[in-house]
């Protein structure tokens, strides 16, 4: 039973992530606004819209839930991936990029890292 609840409640979070994470900062090749984070009706843990000012050529996602935010950051000239969270996570590293620098989908593939960092 425990074993299902557990499986319930990742597959939840799981499905948090891919669908609650939008793309920040896209990755384009000069520094200006990014997306604009929304504030979901009810609020979860970020309660006030903010737009992000993006550097050249970086990735950057984020997700919540009603207790905190994380996040999930790579260049397209880097070499690794950056997560942290509000939960205790510090910023780290997360994983290896391609030799020609990070994608999108490397910062998509950290961020489920960057929910689980500090728990």
């Amino acid at each position: 039973m425990i074993k299902h609840i557990i499986t319930a409640a990742s597959l939840s979070l799981i499905a948090s992530v891919a669908f609650a994470a939008p793309n920040l900062c896209t990755g384009s090749t000069s520094a200006g606004s990014g997306s604009a984070w929304t504030v979901p009706t009810p609020a979860k843990f970020v309660v006030t819209t903010f737009t992000p000012k993006c550097s050249a050529s970086v990735f950057v996602e984020g997700a919540e839930d009603t207790t905190r935010f994380w996040g999930s950051s790579g260049s397209a000239k880097g070499k690794t991936t950056f997560i942290g969270n509000t939960a205790g996570g510090a910023v780290t590293s997360s994983t290896a990029c391609d030799a020609t620098g990070c994608t999108a989908a490397n910062v998509t593939g950290s961020l489920t890292n960057a929910a689980n960092l500090g728990s």
